[in-house]
């Protein structure tokens, strides 16, 4: 895994590192997560994230925008047993920010 300067994480105001996901959901945006103990997550990770009553797959897409409230953000529950995303798929995601 990379150091935590190339996992592109943002730091919410409490401190927590945060990251963007795409949600496997049609949602017409991005969320931000907290890291919590799972600690640095590179871009194109496979995540499982709590949205709404249930667990769904979510993609890393960079760092979080640190624009939710710290009382609100919710925490990534787990990664995904398989390999990042291949960084030459990268560029066709679509840009959340």
């Amino acid at each position: 895994m990379p150091p935590a300067s190339e996992a592109n994480l943002q730091t919410d105001l409490m401190g927590m590192a945060t990251v963007r996901v795409a949600v496997a959901v049609p949602v017409a945006d991005a969320y931000d997560y907290g890291v919590g103990p799972l600690g640095a997550l590179p871009r194109g990770t496979v995540v499982w994230v709590p949205f709404g009553p249930r667990q769904v797959a979510g993609i890393v897409l960079g760092p979080g925008q640190a624009d939710v409230d710290p009382a609100r953000l919710k925490l990534i529950s787990g990664c995904a047993p398989v390999p990042v995303c291949a960084s030459s798929l990268q560029p066709t995601w679509r840009r959340h920010r």
